[in-house]
């Protein structure tokens, strides 16, 4: 899994902010008409913080609502979900799911690393988008159904067919605007046969090493077990192959041989990689084209020697 950071393209709070006064005229006519008034009134003074709080935060939130009825012998608003609809927010015009994906540009699903998600509008039409994953679920989290760090931009087989109706917690499962694999979790592989040790097969097991805590195994191994990314990455032997074979046929010298034959590359190893590897060697970047994790993850484990 791929973090969800601020770049010079993407400037979350900025984002947030904005989602919030687009949401805001439409929410507080929303609040007043399905919510009784006490809760409404409650709900009203904190929406800025319901639309724009980080996770943590938003689970207070949704803690003190409740304990706000508790406290009033309230009953929770069952109308809440309708208030929060985010079914609406998918029929809105002037600002809905599209709007947010293009102002986020994440264009490779944080869950998996694998999918394209580009958003792509033709004639004012939308053509295709992330899904948005509810990291906590709107069924037991009605009130967080709009909020902007609760809605992660991700691939329709990571969303629909790998998540579902799985239920997430933050220490159980990592969440993309909190956390990354980084380095506690790294791609490896182990070669089954000479041919595959050598980038000529396919027989690669695809391995997922991980180097870390008690603390945050746990919600590493959630993903990895939510997601099948082991089982999934499998698929992807052939990209290793050909990293292998490259290591291989020029004795781990590929890069320093490629400088080689184009002085102009020599002293941007950067971009001698991307042209090597077909991909991008900064993790921030990774949200940029498909694999970056597993093609830096093999390339360092091979040991390729740079150019000097």
């Amino acid at each position: 899994m791929i973090k969800i950071i601020d770049k010079k393209t993407r400037d979350l709070k900025a984002i947030a902010n904005k989602h919030f006064k687009k949401l805001e005229p439409v929410l507080k006519r929303a609040i007043w008409e399905h919510l009784p008034a006490r809760h409404a009134a409650y709900i009203s003074n904190r929406l800025e913080e319901i639309i724009v709080g980080e996770p943590v935060e938003l689970l207070q939130l949704n803690r003190n609502y409740y304990r706000f009825c508790k406290s009033n012998r309230l009953k929770p608003s069952r109308k809440i979900s309708s208030a929060f609809s985010y079914d609406n927010f998918l029929q809105r015009k002037s600002y809905n799911p599209c709007h947010l994906a293009n102002e986020l540009k994440v264009n490779i699903c944080p869950y998996c690393n694998r999918q394209y998600t580009f958003t792509v509008t033709f004639n004012r039409r939308q053509v295709t988008r992330p899904e948005f994953d509810h990291f906590f679920s709107q069924e037991l989290f009605p009130l967080l159904s709009l909020s902007f760090y609760n809605l992660v931009p991700c691939c329709t087989i990571c969303n629909s067919r790998l998540k579902g109706r799985k239920k997430f917690r933050l220490d159980t499962h990592m969440h993309p605007y909190l956390h990354g694999f980084d380095d506690d979790l790294t791609f490896g592989y182990t070669a089954k046969t000479l041919q595959a040790a050598t980038g000529l097969s396919n027989e690669l097991k695809i391995e997922l090493l991980t180097r870390c805590t008690a603390a945050n195994g746990l919600i590493i191994k959630g993903n990895c077990d939510a997601f099948k990314l082991e089982a999934i990455y499998q698929e992807h032997s052939d990209s290793v192959r050909e990293i292998v074979r490259k290591h291989y046929v020029t004795g781990g010298k590929y890069l320093q041989l490629l400088a080689k034959a184009i002085p102009a590359m020599h002293t941007n190893s950067v971009e001698l990689y991307q042209l090597a590897f077909g991909n991008y060697y900064n993790p921030v970047d990774f949200d940029r084209r498909p694999l970056g994790k597993l093609t830096k993850d093999i390339f360092q484990g091979l040991k390729f020697v740079l150019p000097k």
